[in-house]
């Protein structure tokens, strides 16, 4: 039994990085099968196509057939959702390692799921200061979302998540909340090399990516919830050709910029659901005046300047 962001989950796979808990009820059940599943009576919806011609396309694909989804990872694995039963069934396609089909199911299924069932999750980074609160980083794939937790961490800040983010505005006291699946960095090799001079805690993600990833611990979290009250909302931005690549460049994000951001960010499962996309507009409104900072964040991607962007990122929020 596992904790995964404030649910439990009673998973025959291996979850590495999640607390376990005591198995006293679960909200989700997860089995794995070495056989096909069956996708007699499903509908093809959707498929995601990948960002840059790194990776197959395309990279993921949605059906349904009434109260059940189907995930598909081409050539990867599958992942039956059904949320009459709250049970997973994830089957290997390539054979791959058990760590291949926890990440998949880990940092792609369960966050869709939490979305389709109204608590929305964002491909987002995520630190914890040392006053309690947490600061966030938004952005599209490659935006240096990992790169910039990592440097935070090394600047003495505890690792909340590394691309999944449960944002919730709490009703009693009407702050935003940050919940995260589990603390963790996933990085490419050569910001490792930059960030790190121990790499020996850094482990193989999943046999399809050459990442690598650590656990690093999230210090004064208990219980395996991984949560704190939200700060700063930071969106990523690329510095755009012919201005002053030096310059760390932090703006009051406008209401239509957090709204877009947050939209795009958002993981979903079925895209073709009506009363989805209108809820995805909501949550990103409500997000944008529930009273967060959200700053645009524009700096050149060099590593000598890390130091520099944390800094000024530091500046800005204390002279809230």
């Amino acid at each position: 039994m596992y904790r995964l962001f404030d649910i439990k989950v009673d998973s025959s796979l291996p979850l590495p990085g999640l607390p376990r808990v005591l198995p006293d009820g679960c909200d989700w059940q997860v089995s794995v099968t070495s056989l096909p599943i069956d996708e007699t009576g499903f509908e093809w919806l959707h498929e995601w196509a990948a960002p840059d011609g790194n990776e197959p396309n395309p990279v993921m694909a949605c059906a349904r057939s009434g109260n059940k989804y189907l995930l598909r990872f081409p050539d990867l694995a599958d992942f039956e959702i059904d949320f009459g039963a709250h049970r997973v069934h994830a089957s290997s396609v390539s054979g791959g390692q058990e760590s291949s089909l926890a990440h998949l199911l880990l940092d792609q299924v369960m966050p869709r799921i939490l979305s389709h069932l109204g608590r929305p999750v964002f491909h987002a980074s995520s630190v914890l200061m040392s006053d309690g609160r947490a600061i966030a980083f938004l952005g599209a794939t490659g935006a240096g979302k990992s790169t910039l937790a990592s440097a935070f961490y090394r600047a003495g800040a505890a690792v909340l998540s590394d691309d999944c983010l449960l944002l919730e505005v709490e009703q009693d006291n009407e702050c935003l909340n940050a919940t995260a699946p589990y603390p963790s960095l996933r990085l490419w090799q050569d910001s490792i090399d930059h960030l790190f001079t121990d790499q020996g805690h850094f482990s193989e993600v999943a046999h399809f990516t050459v990442k690598r990833q650590c656990f690093p611990h999230a210090g004064g979290m208990g219980e395996g919830v991984f949560s704190a009250p939200l700060a700063a909302l930071f969106i990523l931005g690329t510095p755009q050709e012919g201005s002053q690549t030096d310059q760390v460049h932090i703006e009051p994000a406008s209401g239509g910029e957090t709204i877009m951001a947050l939209v795009e960010a958002l993981f979903a499962l079925d895209v073709r659901d009506g009363e989805f996309v209108k809820r995805q507009f909501n949550w990103a409104g409500e997000l944008s005046r529930s009273g967060v900072a959200i700053f645009t964040l524009v700096y050149p991607r060099d590593y000598s300047l890390l130091d520099d962007v944390v800094a000024k990122i530091m500046l800005k929020l204390d002279s809230r």
